[in-house]
């Protein structure tokens, strides 16, 4: 009967023991190899589609009291939470990753409190505060996050300082210099001025200009920086500050430069360095004229349908293939023959394909 046994009971045995083994084996590998290097294993085993391994990796060195470890770990937690206690073991993580100053954590754990700013704009406000002190330390993505707070209207009006916030982050902006965040703070506080409410009274215009030269001013400075660092997106936001503010300018040579051309000269800047939506906005203003005029001669007619077809065939990958089913409805004409009636049903197409462009204007 005890040798009948003997088998199952042994391989029992090694079950129990290898459960062991792989629950201690990572605080012993956690003795003789460099955190750096789990680390390194738990992110490639989360790129692998494999956070069990990850989180089997990390739980030593966060239990140890390494901050990356339970910076990470928590994330991990966090995306897969299915309860309160999850969610709240997440925060503990983030907790005591950040009291080791880890400044990250600080940041995730503003996410994991008020989530990523959407239509709640009241943790909008709450976060947008938050963000604001890790964005004066240099964190440069939770600038970016506040941005995102502070882009909805009734959030700003929720936040009693929000233009000295926008004014204060966009400096930490500029010396940190990512052409990308350059371009999206530019935008956001060219978009704050704007929504600022119009002036009816004498008291109100002084108010206006306190409130919207400041914003102005460093919208400018953003922008122009974008440019400068290959964003050639931002020449025609550039154009609408020309065109909306150019009273708030200052009388420096930065600000006389963004006078010295109209929108639609900013614009054609943009198309000049082969800016792809100010290409097909160049050409659809174009079309939009050609279609207007009933004495339109032959050249005027295949100038414009060239530019259109630049903008097809400059167009992105991940762009719409609509523009191909009307490609060639086009037949330039000749100068030499008689003018037929241009293909106004072709080009109107081509305006309708070409229209959604419209909505990136400033």
């Amino acid at each position: 009967m005890w040798k009948s046994r003997g088998l199952p009971t042994i391989v029992l045995g090694f079950a129990i023991g290898g459960v062991i083994t792989l629950s201690l084996l990572p605080y012993c590998l956690a003795f003789v190899v460099a955190p750096i290097t789990i680390r390194d294993w738990a992110d490639r085993a989360v790129q692998s589609e494999r956070p069990f391994i990850a989180h089997w990796l990390l739980r030593p060195l966060a239990n140890a009291g390494d901050p990356i470890a339970q910076n990470n770990l928590a994330v991990l937690i966090y995306h897969r939470a299915r309860s309160a206690e999850e969610f709240r073991l997440a925060e503990k993580l983030l907790r005591d990753a950040a009291a080791n100053g880890l400044p990250r954590a600080q940041l995730n754990l503003v996410t994991l409190r008020y989530g990523r700013c959407h239509l709640n704009t009241s943790n909008n406000a709450q976060a947008s505060l938050m963000l604001r002190d890790l964005a004066g330390e240099g964190d440069m993505v939770a600038a970016s996050q506040m941005l995102d707070c502070l882009y909805f209207i009734e959030t700003r009006q929720k936040v009693a300082d929000a233009t000295q916030m926008l004014t204060a982050v966009a400096d930490d902006i500029l010396a940190a210099g990512s052409p990308d965040l350059l371009l999206k703070a530019g935008r956001t506080i060219l978009d704050f001025a704007r929504a600022t409410r119009r002036p009816s009274t004498d008291q109100e215009r002084a108010d206006y200009d306190r409130a919207v030269t400041p914003l102005i001013e460093k919208s400018k400075q953003l922008l122009l920086a974008a440019a400068g660092r290959g964003r050639p997106e931002a020449y025609e936001w550039i154009g609408a500050i020309s065109q909306e503010f150019s009273g708030h300018l200052a009388n420096d040579d930065m600000s006389e430069a963004v006078r010295a051309r109209t929108h639609s000269q900013w614009v054609g800047t943009a198309a000049a360095v082969g800016e792809w939506n100010a290409i097909c906005r160049i050409a659809e203003d174009s079309l939009s004229r050609i279609r207007g005029r009933r004495n339109a001669n032959a050249k005027q007619y295949n100038a414009a349908v060239e530019e259109a077809r630049d903008c097809l065939d400059r167009r992105p990958s991940r762009s719409v293939r609509r523009f191909d089913k009307i490609y060639l409805a086009y037949e330039p004409r000749s100068l030499k023959g008689p003018e037929p009636p241009p293909t106004w049903h072709a080009v109107k197409r081509l305006l309708e394909e070409v229209r959604f462009v419209k909505s990136l204007q400033p």
